[in-house]
């Protein structure tokens, strides 16, 4: 994960690159996340990345793409 910088405190902000990432990101901090990718131009490529994984012959895959969608707030 790259670390990103929230507002003009400093405070440091993960940004994710995978599914695993965006699970690891606590609830609360998730909108402030997706502002830092999209900030950095980087919320479509992680997009496509669990895009990606949805359509994975691996059944563990797509449960963790789908669990990633869940928890940015994507319906299913």
């Amino acid at each position: 994960m790259d670390l990103g910088q929230k507002g003009g405190d400093m405070t440091v902000m993960p940004i994710a690159k995978t599914c695993v990432d965006v699970l690891e990101t606590p609830k609360d901090q998730v909108p402030e996340m997706i502002r830092a990718l999209i900030r950095k131009r980087a919320f479509s490529p992680l997009m496509q990345r669990i895009n990606s994984r949805l359509r994975a012959d691996d059944p563990a895959l797509r449960a963790r793409a789908q669990a990633a969608l869940a928890h940015l707030g994507f319906p299913d």
